[in-house]
């Protein structure tokens, strides 16, 4: 918590994953992302499924621990119990979609399609994302409309009014989802002393990997950015 709050970018993503033990239940989780691309696991939770309530409830115990933090951009798939928690426990944070999820609602899986579709998302200027979006339209206007009643400022960078920096996906959490897949079979005692040895363990990692570096020294992810610009 001190991590999220004194040194990293106020977003945070978030989702779900389905246990597989005796008691089944959801493991709800939220993420932010270090200075080196490196996700950082804020909190997690067992509930007994994912409602609007059970969210509500997550989402109140995190807001318990950061606060009303300013500028907050929240990453969340469009499931409507997700998206009723945001809008509850945290009104004056910017909600965005994950686009990957969105690409799937919108039935855009095919190769021509995707690749139009993620050049729309990342686009920088409002120029190049309308005629992106023309070019969808003459695709598919099914696909077009729906991207438009989702909301274009939800999934689109051009039109985002928020700072949600390079993240347009919730795969940040997949990525803890993977890890967890065994894991995901134990009882959920222990499933939450292996998350915290998990944390535990990159903490150790990271502060040993870069105790000695100056403190204007840029991340490896990001002199990699750079270098490639």
């Amino acid at each position: 918590i001190k991590s999220f709050l004194c040194y990293m970018r106020s977003l945070i993503i978030i989702d779900v994953a389905h246990l597989k033990g005796t008691y089944l239940g959801t493991n709800l989780v939220a993420v932010g992302m270090d200075g080196n691309n490196q996700i950082i696991l804020i909190t997690t939770g067992v509930s007994q499924g994912e409602t609007g309530e059970w969210w509500t409830w997550f989402l109140r115990k995190l807001k318990e621990c950061i606060g009303e933090v300013p500028n907050l951009d929240i990453i969340l798939d469009r499931h409507y119990a997700i998206t009723l928690a945001c809008n509850t426990v945290f009104p004056n944070s910017f909600h965005g979609y994950c686009c990957r999820h969105l690409m799937m609602n919108c039935g855009m899986q095919n190769d021509k399609f995707k690749e139009l579709y993620w050049k729309t998302c990342k686009a920088y200027t409002h120029g190049d994302f309308e005629k992106l979006m023309y070019d969808i339209y003459v695709v598919g206007p099914d696909a077009h409309q729906k991207l438009v009643d989702a909301g274009i400022e939800k999934w689109s960078r051009a039109k985002c009014p928020a700072n949600r920096y390079n993240y347009m996906t919730s795969n940040s959490v997949e990525s803890i989802n993977v890890l967890t897949k065994d894991m995901r079979k134990i009882p959920i005692t222990s499933l939450m002393d292996w998350f915290r040895d998990l944390l535990q363990k990159w903490y150790y990692e990271r502060r040993q990997k870069y105790e000695d570096a100056p403190d204007d020294e840029l991340t490896p992810w990001a002199t990699a950015k750079i270098k490639y610009r």
